[in-house]
């Protein structure tokens, strides 16, 4: 295969463009043209007390264990460096959030804000007991990101909530507690804890975010999740005692741009649920935590290029072993060949007269004769089977196989008089014959074929990296 079209697999982080939602800021909160976006970094005040904390709830309904944890950095001649998200008492003296929190300057202090009998109060926070965030170059959404942290002293006015260790019966209509700044307040300071009422889709494709789809991460729709809400506990079934899952990132599809079109390549319709901005939490039920009880079922932690290209990786294997079936023994060895493929079909719109045109991204895999055995004079594979297949994925995930051709193929091979090869492939459409010098003609010497059907995965993700 060309060297130049040996690209390396993008991961969905430059692809869709996740933001972690974990920190409240008043800079860096802004978002590339491009749809990728750019964690908010820290606020700056010159005047800030923990005592001057008001958490207030704005549905009258918030557990008491729900809060907001803060990470403080006190700087030289006075003066706040700080990062917020949302945390839960999970014991009376632990709290459960974001892995990613806290991550954008080394605190000299942290301070965990909760309501209990009508007031705000807070604990110093401790050391961290467990701490989980993700994999190198994979994706927020579908890796762990959570921390345990351990209080200084009980929180004992609340009442703790309990980390699920069974899948819930019922993920549709999860409810989340999340804080959020007051509209009207002083930053950092005045807090709000707001009740979100979202919805989960059965299936999501790559990011398996769907309730049946038993991914780490849990998709979530029709929501709105601001900065600062990473951390947040997520309810089901009516249970507000049971944490379910914890929000960690958003993904902005809705704006598009390129590496989001790119994305988009790969399907051969866009899938409903990755056509609108949603956010994902881990799913806590199916995580094992430091010094909790086995999760009752794991989730399968997968990276990014197997959910993507699996689908096409399989199909291909399946088109592989199809070709090979009936192609009798002789001079000409048998392989395939890929081919990437970029369509631009033009789609009808409502109005007649107007169209518009949408891209796909596909991969063409077709038949080829891989090498020739030397020391035969003259030899006939008599009609082998050519097929040219072209790979998507469907609006589910699952592959799409399209058979573009199937006829029958010859290949007669010929040394002739001054040591050239000559190879004729005649097919039912056309007659090609190549002479080769024998030098230049392959020659198998053995193992040829398994070889190149052990390099099918790495063909692919080189065909469908860029």
């Amino acid at each position: 295969m060309p060297k130049s079209l040996r690209l390396a697999i993008l991961t969905l982080s430059t692809l869709a463009g996740a933001v972690l939602v974990g920190c409240s800021a008043e800079r860096h909160s802004a978002t590339r043209g491009d749809g990728r976006g750019i964690v908010p970094a820290e606020a700056k005040l010159a005047r800030w007390s923990a005592e001057s904390v008001n958490l207030q709830c704005s549905s009258g309904d918030c557990p008491d264990g729900v809060g907001a944890v803060i990470f403080v950095n006190d700087l030289p001649g006075g003066g706040q460096e700080l990062s917020r998200c949302t945390a839960t008492l999970v014991a009376v003296d632990r709290i459960l959030t974001n892995g990613h929190c806290g991550r954008e300057f080394e605190p000299t202090r942290v301070i965990f804000f909760f309501r209990a009998g009508g007031k705000t109060l807070n604990k110093a926070v401790g050391p961290r007991l467990f701490h989980a965030f993700g994999f190198a170059k994979d994706e927020e959404g579908i890796s762990e990101d959570l921390s345990l942290y351990q209080l200084r002293e009980p929180a004992t006015e609340a009442t703790p909530l309990k980390i699920s260790r069974k899948t819930p019966v019922e993920l549709e209509n999860p409810v989340l507690y999340v804080v959020n700044q007051a509209m009207e307040g002083r930053l950092m300071t005045d807090l709000v804890v707001k009740r979100k009422e979202c919805t989960v889709r059965p299936h999501q494709p790559v990011f398996l975010g769907g309730a049946e789809d038993r991914g780490v991460g849990l998709s979530l729709f029709d929501c709105e999740i601001v900065e600062g809400n990473s951390g947040s506990p997520v309810f089901t079934g009516g249970d507000f005692t049971t944490v379910q899952a914890v929000l960690n990132s958003v993904y902005f599809f809705a704006a598009g741009g390129k590496s989001v079109e790119r994305f988009f390549k790969l399907f051969e319709k866009i899938p409903s649920t990755l056509s609108g901005d949603f956010a994902m939490a881990n799913r806590v039920h199916c995580l094992n935590i430091a010094d909790l009880p086995e999760a009752e079922f794991g989730c399968p932690i997968r990276h990014l290029d197997e959910l993507m290209f699996d689908p096409l990786r399989t199909a291909a294997t399946q088109a592989v072993d199809e070709l090979q079936q009936g192609i009798p023994d002789g001079p000409v060895v048998w392989s395939y060949d890929l081919y990437p493929l970029n369509l631009e079909r033009t789609i009808p719109g409502l109005i007649p007269g107007l169209e518009f045109k949408r891209e796909a991204r596909g991969l063409v895999f077709a038949a080829k004769p891989l090498c020739v055995r030397f020391g035969t004079a003259t030899g006939v594979v008599p009609a082998a089977p050519s097929a040219s297949y072209t790979f998507f994925q469907s609006e589910l995930g699952e592959p799409v196989r399209r058979l573009q051709e199937k006829f029958s193929m010859r290949a007669e091979v010929e040394i002739l008089s001054d040591g050239t090869y000559s190879v004729k492939l005649a097919g039912s459409a056309n007659v090609q014959v190549y002479v080769m010098p024998n030098y230049a003609v392959p020659v198998c010497t053995g193992g040829e074929l398994e070889a190149s059907q052990a390099a099918l995965p790495d063909d692919l993700k080189y065909f469908l990296a860029d």
